[in-house]
């Protein structure tokens, strides 16, 4: 007889409310019940034991008896699946062995499934450079321009910008070689410079 007990309760129909908590104990002869009323006990035998999961998410594991199936004992606690009575007897270690078996494989599911969620994700984000690029392509360049217009507006408001020729010298000496390596020319590109302390430099639309 095994010493270990699990919390747990048990369904039957003619208890007054239909449900009592209680504590279970496996033994040589059967699954103990023992209902915290003091009055509530009931055996089933472990050679016609039932063992499956249930609930939500499957966390409660219901003990029953074909001979008895008014009777339903049930508890949340997985150790009872390592109880060492119902490992060593076939009946009850290849329906355990089968609950384990559903669970990894819903467990390796589910994994699948976040992994297929994040490798999407993940693509998705590697992606947006390549896919921006691909739209940006096909917008026309008029309407790429509109559109800069109106952003460089609304940042130009009380933004104090940079006239000065010898700081516009030095900016066009710099932009040079940039400039010579852009094969595409299909827009026509002017820079500013705006009084900042920040240290930025941005690109727009058109």
């Amino acid at each position: 007889m095994s010493n270990i007990h699990y919390q747990g309760g048990l369904f039957d129909r003619q208890l007054p409310n239909g449900k009592v908590s209680g504590l279970i104990q496996v033994m040589d002869n059967g699954v103990n019940f023992l209902g915290s009323d003091d009055k509530t006990a009931i055996i089933l035998p472990l050679d016609q034991l039932k063992i499956k999961r249930g609930g939500a998410s499957d966390r409660i594991l219901f003990l029953t008896d074909p001979a008895k199936p008014e009777v339903t004992i049930h508890t949340a606690d997985k150790s009872l699946l390592k109880d060492p009575i119902l490992l060593g007897i076939p009946n009850t270690r290849s329906q355990i062995q089968n609950i384990q078996g559903n669970r990894r494989t819903g467990l390796a599911i589910v994994a699948g499934i976040l992994l297929l969620i994040a490798g999407c994700f993940v693509g998705l984000l590697m992606a947006r450079g390549p896919i921006a690029h691909a739209v940006a392509k096909k917008l026309p360049p008029d309407l790429e321009q509109k559109i800069g217009q109106s952003s460089f507006s609304q940042i130009s408001v009380g933004a104090k910008r940079v006239n000065d020729p010898e700081i516009q010298d030095d900016l066009h000496e710099l932009l040079q070689p940039l400039m010579a390596a852009i094969p595409d020319k299909r827009h026509e590109f002017q820079f500013h410079i705006f009084e900042d302390k920040s240290l930025n430099a941005f690109a727009m639309p058109g």
